[in-house]
């Protein structure tokens, strides 16, 4: 059987109105009684990031009324519309006051579809809804470590990516060009730059770098330190935790103690990026950080709207990558340049670097390029579904 959950997608929100009963007058008239409804509350519709459920995700109506097992198992009152054409594959199960509606089953993650509960749904005393309830969704979310991304299509290669980078709060929605301020750009776009995180490194708490729960700018969430941890920290059955940001002081450009052994285990830190089927992968299951080519063909590489010369293009192509700046290795403060460049991991090490380093996309108002930069130094991350052929380069 399959395991799924239960999007709850109005929590009071069908409420049933008493019956009205009007005062018999002195003159013996029949007392009159107004149509009683199930009428919707409209402060409790789902807000644009819940309009995006998953595939295996349930929608559940609560009435408060029990309702008629008869008229909500009738796909002529419960039914889905798909560019507004009706189709009929909805399961519902009808449990006292409450509709538990599978809409998901074998539907297109990338098209939209509409719910559609018609006048004729009915509780148990006959009281029916005033209007029909329409509720647009789309079955491609993926919950990760208390964040719902939105899958995306890519118009380029076809490969299903992220909405949004890993701890991002939102899409990013402006240009740097549309706010020209950088104070109110931050203000604007802070939530949509994500977490940082040092390359390889699992997501144990070192990448939070903002706090959100306060106003002030910039104000570090996760300690910075100049101890580095040992190599065996990096194995992928290890329990050990250690929220701290490892800094440069060492001077060997690695987060780790390397033991004179430049880029110790990066094969081991490329399986926390690239292993889509582990647990400890940073990335939400069947998705893994792409390879400098995989980001490359999306951006720089891309023909059309979706080529990244400079930030000003970030909006027009399908990633909406973020301005995020960095998180600084020799101090783990953030950058000063956020807002004004932005900076993506891959999962790709350089070979015979002077120091540990990997390939990130770097962009500026001149500038869409890649480069390479220690793994000592924090940057968001961008997750891509695991392809037909996978292969580390």
């Amino acid at each position: 059987m399959k395991n799924t959950s239960v999007f709850t997608f109005l929590i009071t929100s069908l409420l049933l109105i008493g019956c009205q009963e009007s005062s018999s007058n002195n003159e013996g008239k029949q007392d009159n009684k107004e149509k009683t409804y199930l009428t919707v509350d409209m402060n409790t519709i789902p807000t644009p990031m819940e309009e995006y459920i998953k595939t295996d995700e349930n929608i559940q109506i609560v009435f408060n009324s029990n309702i008629s097992e008869t008229t909500a198992n009738s796909s002529d009152n419960i039914y889905l519309e798909e560019n507004g054409t009706k189709i009929t594959n909805v399961t519902t199960t009808v449990s006292l006051s409450k509709i538990v509606i599978d809409p998901a089953k074998n539907l297109d993650p990338f098209k939209e579809y509409t719910l559609v509960v018609t006048k004729n749904i009915q509780d148990i005393n006959g009281n029916s809804l005033e209007n029909e309830l329409r509720y647009k969704f789309t079955p491609n979310a993926v919950e990760h470590k208390g964040y719902k991304y939105k899958m995306v299509k890519s118009p380029v290669t076809q490969r299903i990516w992220l909405d949004r980078n890993l701890g991002a709060y939102k899409v990013c929605e402006k240009s740097r060009s549309e706010i020209p301020n950088y104070g109110q750009f931050i203000l604007s776009e802070e939530n949509c730059f994500g977490d940082y995180y040092q390359w390889g490194r699992r997501a144990d708490g070192h990448q939070v770098a903002v706090d959100n729960n306060i106003s002030t700018p910039n104000k570090i969430k996760s300690s910075a330190s100049n101890t580095k941890i040992s190599g065996t920290y990096l194995g992928l059955t290890s329990n050990l935790r250690d929220i701290s940001y490892f800094t440069s002081a060492g001077g060997n450009g690695d987060w780790i103690v390397s033991s004179g052994n430049k880029g110790q285990n990066t094969t081991t830190r490329i399986l926390h990026w690239r292993n889509g089927s582990n647990t400890k992968n940073i990335c939400p299951e069947n998705f893994i950080v792409p390879t400098k080519k995989e980001l490359e063909n999306e951006t720089i590489l891309a023909s059309g709207n979706n080529k990244i010369s400079n930030y000003n293009d970030l909006q027009n192509n399908f990633l909406k990558l973020s301005l995020s700046g960095s998180r600084l290795s020799h101090n783990g403060d953030l950058s000063t340049d956020r807002g004004n460049y932005g900076i993506i991991w891959t999962s790709s090490a350089e070979n015979g670097g002077a120091t540990p380093s990997a390939y990130v996309l770097e962009i500026s108002k001149t500038n869409g390029q890649f480069k390479t930069r220690g793994y000592v130094n924090g940057f968001p991350i961008r997750c891509i579904q695991v392809g037909l052929a996978e292969q580390i380069d």
